[in-house]
């Protein structure tokens, strides 16, 4: 059950619990979605040809996203490249 198709209130306890679940994993698949494109971006330094002098940059000037929120993604990019194919 979505939450638009009721209010938060009239559902069942086990309907939140279940949203809740649902909204997590929708949340952590487009996280980890967002990452690969990151990491895809990153490879090809398309933020260059944007006129960005790097990724972070890019992330905040370009995308709009906080000092820290960019500062986390880059860092989760960078971090698996470093992590050997196989191990994923």
């Amino acid at each position: 059950m979505s939450a638009d198709a009721c209010n938060l209130s009239c559902m069942t306890q086990n309907d939140l619990l279940s949203g809740l679940r649902e909204a997590l994993r929708a949340e952590l698949k487009c996280g980890m979605q967002a990452l690969l494109f990151m990491a895809e971006i990153e490879r090809r330094k398309l933020y260059v040809e944007r006129g960005f002098s790097s990724l972070f940059r890019f992330c905040v000037e370009g995308l709009g996203l906080t000092e820290d929120q960019a500062c986390r993604r880059v860092a989760v990019v960078r971090a698996a490249h470093r992590v050997p194919e196989t191990s994923r």
